[in-house]
């Protein structure tokens, strides 16, 4: 979810943005805007909100909390198994493989 603040006139510095108490992060203020991305928000009713530090020439300012609802996305869980060649030749009964994204690329590489 990406969360968004406008802030009027030529304001510089952060904006820091909330879930009820909890500070989910700071975001500079770029063109009269602040934004920040995240996906760590529970499931449930949240109470979003922005506050503005300020700057030498704007006055510190707070959003109004906006409720908006997290639904939880159902997990792709395990995939099934998988057999692997080993020395050009099909085991079954293999001991162990050692599977991971090492590379970020979303595919696992033995």
């Amino acid at each position: 979810m990406t969360l968004r603040a406008a802030i009027s006139g030529e304001a510089a510095g952060r904006v820091a943005f909330y879930d009820g108490v909890k500070l989910l992060g700071v975001a500079p203020v770029f063109v009269g805007q602040a934004s920040f991305t995240t996906t760590q928000l529970a499931s449930g009713t949240r109470s979003l909100r922005a506050w503005y530090q300020g700057d030498a020439g704007h006055a510190a300012g707070a959003s109004p909390a906006v409720a908006q609802t997290v639904a939880a996305a159902p997990s792709l869980g395990f995939r099934p198994s998988q057999g692997y060649l080993i020395g050009g030749a099909s085991y079954t009964n293999t001991s162990s493989v050692a599977a991971a994204d090492f590379n970020g690329d979303g595919m696992p590489t033995r």
